[in-house]
């Protein structure tokens, strides 16, 4: 055979590759723990090295292994002759059960996949829930190494809907989980991230799931995807039973900046949620929400919550609406409830100061000479070295 023929080219090619991620050898596959599975000596040998000849013990080659390879270096104008070999050797695995194999194969075939569509299909085909939940196992196996795990998160999203399944039950299964490892989690939502990178909807499946930890995930990857359907997607969230969820949806939003999202957060001032309305306020501040500034106001005269009321002092600053300052000048004298702490009048008088109008900054001038020493600090540092 001439050195410059395709078939020369594409053994070649398979050599490289094997060479590349070459490993010594290890304990041999079986049904259970085949080529390839997480923990051996080298987690990325999957990619070229199918075992087609027996183990220094005798073990022989798995036959699917064996099959898929001979697929892989047929030229593509001869492959279709050998995908009758390949569907054999599939059926015959799910005979004994040898669901590491099949998982093996299917992202071998995935990876020809990339510029051959049979071989893609083939691939579908080989994953059922058992292989799809190998295939998940590997990517979350704490053993597994991150050029692995990047290898894996590359090809799961060509494996079609059991894959999407098992990686959802995964979720689940870690939300659950008192004991999950965030380096697992990680790893799970990064493949949710390459699926939906892929046009899969999985992000929003997520967020109907009924566990709120899965969902306050699909909110967080959402808020920090953005794009035009962010809107649509999350705001159901903020309606959604629990607060970690309705927080981290709101938070999402308030990154597009869109004006619907100021009269949201408007709303959910009124949240019965501490970080809600904390998230709310800030918002509001961010977006520059005018229409907020009495419901600001109305937050400081019942809030009890200390962080809610610094949140609510600071968006009264950032709006910068003279309409403020009367409830500012009673929470400064400690007439408003039970709002006169320090860091309560010390943010009142930032406020005060970035509101800018003769009154306020007539009442930072009167803090000068405030008993408090913080405050006389603040009042100094927001009327400048020469007041």
């Amino acid at each position: 055979m001439p050195p410059d023929s395709p078939r020369s080219a594409l053994r070649g090619l398979a050599r490289s590759i094997q060479d590349l991620f070459r490993r010594e050898p290890a304990a041999p596959p079986e049904a259970s723990a085949g080529w390839g599975a997480p923990g051996g000596e080298s987690e990325v040998a999957w990619v070229g090295e199918l075992r087609t000849e027996p183990t220094p013990d005798g073990v022989p080659p798995d036959p699917l292994l064996a099959a898929v390879q001979t697929a892989v270096l047929a030229p593509p104008a001869q492959r279709p002759d050998v995908w009758s070999g390949v569907e054999a050797a599939a059926q015959e695995a799910r005979g004994r059960r040898a669901w590491s194999a099949l998982a093996d194969a299917a992202e071998m075939l995935a990876r020809l996949g990339e510029s051959d569509a049979d071989a893609r299909e083939r691939a579908v085909a080989l994953v059922t829930p058992v292989v799809a939940s190998q295939l998940i196992d590997r990517l979350r196996a704490p053993d597994t190494s991150p050029a692995r795990r990047e290898a894996l998160r590359s090809v799961l999203p060509a494996l079609g809907p059991e894959v999407e399944e098992a990686l959802l039950q995964a979720l689940r299964d870690e939300a659950v989980d008192p004991a999950t490892d965030h380096g697992r989690r990680r790893a799970l939502l990064g493949a949710v991230a390459e699926m939906a990178d892929r046009g899969s909807d999985i992000l929003v499946r997520m967020a109907a799931e009924p566990d709120w930890r899965v969902a306050r995930n699909a909110a967080q990857m959402l808020g920090e995807r953005g794009g035009p359907e962010v809107l649509a997607r999350l705001r159901p969230l903020t309606r959604h039973p629990d607060a970690r969820v309705r927080r981290e949806a709101l938070s999402g939003l308030a990154r597009t900046g869109e004006d619907e999202v100021g009269v949201l957060a408007k709303v959910l001032l009124e949240d019965p949620d501490v970080g809600v309305r904390v998230q709310a306020a800030r918002t509001v501040g961010l977006l520059g929400v005018g229409l907020a500034v009495r419901p600001l106001i109305a937050l400081l005269e019942r809030e009890e919550d200390a962080g809610v009321v610094q949140e609510a002092l600071r968006a009264l600053g950032m709006l910068g609406d003279p309409a403020a300052v009367p409830a500012l000048e009673r929470l400064t004298s400690g007439s408003l409830l039970s709002r006169g702490s320090q860091e309560a009048r010390v943010a009142a008088y930032r406020a005060l100061g970035a509101i800018g109008s003769p009154r306020a900054l007539e009442l930072v001038r009167d803090a000068l000479a405030d008993r408090d020493a913080e405050v006389r600090r603040t009042a100094q540092a927001v009327l400048g070295p020469d007041a």
